[in-house]
């Protein structure tokens, strides 16, 4: 069983102006400053902001296999990590 969601370095990096635009900076709502990551059923992966008055979903392109779950990420661990990581490159054959 696949227990965890991968995010390609390419598309959190593509999300995260847009999710950061969103999250909210409270500190009386921690959960606030997190993202939601899920995966559906079909193995599509999102990930959602909210402030409570506004909302963000970015949609990967690529689905997974796995259980449909979802986790709460805080936006600041995500965004260091995405800048720490480098983008996998995918070399294809020449015809």
């Amino acid at each position: 069983m696949n227990n965890e969601i991968v995010i390609p370095v390419c598309d959190l990096r593509a999300a995260l102006p847009g999710l950061s635009k969103i999250v909210g900076r409270s500190r009386t709502l921690p959960v606030l400053q997190s993202v939601r990551v899920a995966r559906d059923a079909e193995g599509k992966v999102s990930i959602m902001a909210t402030d409570l008055d506004a909302f963000a979903a970015y949609t990967v392109k690529e689905t997974q296999s796995g259980p449909a779950m979802e986790i709460l990420v805080p936006l600041d661990q995500l965004t260091k990590t995405a800048k720490t990581m480098k983008a996998k490159r995918h070399h294809y054959p020449d015809p």
